[in-house]
Protein backbone atom coordinates (compact mmCIF):
# COMPACT_ATOMS: atom_id res chain seq x y z
CA UNK A 1 0.00 0.00 0.00
CA UNK A 2 2.75 2.43 0.63
CA UNK A 3 4.92 1.70 -2.01
CA UNK A 4 1.48 1.99 -4.70
CA UNK A 5 0.72 5.14 -2.50
CA UNK A 6 4.20 7.15 -3.34
CA UNK A 7 4.11 6.45 -6.90
CA UNK A 8 1.10 8.47 -7.23
CA UNK A 9 1.81 12.04 -6.57
CA UNK A 10 -2.26 12.68 -6.28
CA UNK A 11 -2.82 10.07 -4.20
CA UNK A 12 -0.13 10.18 -1.90
CA UNK A 13 -1.33 13.90 -1.83
CA UNK A 14 -4.98 13.19 -1.18
CA UNK A 15 -3.90 10.24 1.06
CA UNK A 16 -1.64 12.97 3.07
CA UNK A 17 -4.74 14.89 3.28
CA UNK A 18 -6.84 12.43 4.91
CA UNK A 19 -4.18 11.65 7.23
CA UNK A 20 -3.61 15.26 8.40
CA UNK A 21 -7.49 14.79 9.24
CA UNK A 22 -6.80 12.37 12.03
CA UNK A 23 -3.37 14.01 13.28
CA UNK A 24 -3.41 14.72 17.24
CA UNK A 25 -2.04 17.78 18.89
CA UNK A 26 1.20 16.38 20.58
CA UNK A 27 4.84 16.75 20.36
CA UNK A 28 4.69 13.40 18.77
CA UNK A 29 3.23 12.18 15.27
CA UNK A 30 0.02 10.77 17.14
CA UNK A 31 -3.36 9.57 15.42
CA UNK A 32 -6.72 9.53 16.02
CA UNK A 33 -7.33 5.66 14.68
CA UNK A 34 -10.43 5.40 14.88
CA UNK A 35 -11.05 8.84 12.23
CA UNK A 36 -7.88 7.13 10.37
CA UNK A 37 -10.42 3.87 10.06
CA UNK A 38 -13.21 6.18 8.79
CA UNK A 39 -11.32 7.98 5.82
CA UNK A 40 -12.74 6.89 2.55
CA UNK A 41 -9.33 7.07 0.59
CA UNK A 42 -7.42 4.59 3.16
CA UNK A 43 -10.22 2.02 3.49
CA UNK A 44 -10.03 2.06 -0.06
CA UNK A 45 -6.20 1.93 -0.51
CA UNK A 46 -6.48 -1.09 2.33
CA UNK A 47 -8.97 -2.85 0.17
CA UNK A 48 -7.23 -2.24 -2.96
CA UNK A 49 -3.91 -3.70 -1.67
CA UNK A 50 -5.61 -6.95 -0.45
CA UNK A 51 -7.25 -7.54 -3.10
CA UNK A 52 -4.30 -7.22 -6.00
CA UNK A 53 -1.58 -8.36 -3.30
CA UNK A 54 -2.58 -10.85 -0.89
CA UNK A 55 -3.68 -14.37 -2.00
CA UNK A 56 -4.95 -16.81 0.64
CA UNK A 57 -6.10 -20.64 0.07
CA UNK A 58 -9.30 -21.59 2.14
CA UNK A 59 -10.51 -25.11 2.96
CA UNK A 60 -14.41 -26.13 3.34
CA UNK A 61 -16.64 -28.64 4.17
CA UNK A 62 -19.35 -28.89 1.68
CA UNK A 63 -22.57 -28.82 3.96
CA UNK A 64 -24.77 -30.04 1.09
CA UNK A 65 -24.86 -31.37 -2.84
CA UNK A 66 -23.89 -28.27 -4.25
CA UNK A 67 -23.45 -27.57 -8.27
CA UNK A 68 -20.58 -25.65 -9.41
CA UNK A 69 -19.63 -25.06 -13.25
CA UNK A 70 -21.05 -28.42 -14.14
CA UNK A 71 -19.42 -30.22 -11.59
CA UNK A 72 -21.54 -32.04 -8.45
CA UNK A 73 -19.77 -31.11 -5.39
CA UNK A 74 -21.56 -34.25 -2.80
CA UNK A 75 -22.39 -33.17 0.88
CA UNK A 76 -19.29 -33.88 3.08
CA UNK A 77 -16.51 -33.00 0.64
CA UNK A 78 -13.85 -30.77 1.55
CA UNK A 79 -12.94 -28.08 -1.17
CA UNK A 80 -10.38 -25.90 -1.18
CA UNK A 81 -10.53 -22.09 -2.32
CA UNK A 82 -8.43 -19.86 -4.29
CA UNK A 83 -8.79 -15.74 -3.38
CA UNK A 84 -6.41 -15.25 -6.23
CA UNK A 85 -9.12 -16.37 -9.02
CA UNK A 86 -12.19 -14.13 -7.41
CA UNK A 87 -9.24 -11.38 -7.10
CA UNK A 88 -8.68 -11.14 -10.54
CA UNK A 89 -11.60 -12.54 -12.06
CA UNK A 90 -12.49 -9.22 -14.83
CA UNK A 91 -16.62 -9.91 -14.81
CA UNK A 92 -16.53 -9.04 -11.27
CA UNK A 93 -14.01 -6.03 -10.79
CA UNK A 94 -15.28 -4.30 -14.40
CA UNK A 95 -18.80 -5.97 -15.02
CA UNK A 96 -19.98 -2.83 -17.13
CA UNK A 97 -16.65 -0.76 -18.37
CA UNK A 98 -16.85 3.38 -17.67
CA UNK A 99 -14.50 6.06 -17.52
CA UNK A 100 -13.69 5.49 -13.95
CA UNK A 101 -12.05 1.87 -14.68
CA UNK A 102 -9.11 0.09 -14.38
CA UNK A 103 -7.59 -3.01 -15.74
CA UNK A 104 -9.05 -5.99 -13.46
CA UNK A 105 -5.01 -6.72 -12.94
CA UNK A 106 -4.21 -3.02 -11.96
CA UNK A 107 -3.90 -1.72 -8.75
CA UNK A 108 -6.62 1.45 -8.61
CA UNK A 109 -6.17 3.41 -5.26
CA UNK A 110 -9.78 4.55 -5.70
CA UNK A 111 -11.27 1.37 -6.96
CA UNK A 112 -13.79 0.74 -3.83
CA UNK A 113 -15.01 4.86 -4.31
CA UNK A 114 -18.10 5.58 -5.14
CA UNK A 115 -17.99 8.82 -7.30
CA UNK A 116 -20.80 10.86 -8.09
CA UNK A 117 -19.00 12.53 -10.92
CA UNK A 118 -16.43 10.84 -13.38
CA UNK A 119 -13.06 11.23 -12.17
CA UNK A 120 -10.12 12.79 -13.87
CA UNK A 121 -6.71 10.85 -14.01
Amino acid sequence: MFVETLQSKTILNKATMETAKAKVASDLPRFDVKKLMEMPLLQSLYAATLRVYVTIMFLRTVQQETQLGGWTIPKGKKVMIYSHSEHMNETLWNPSPSVNSRHVSEFWAERFLSFSEPIKG
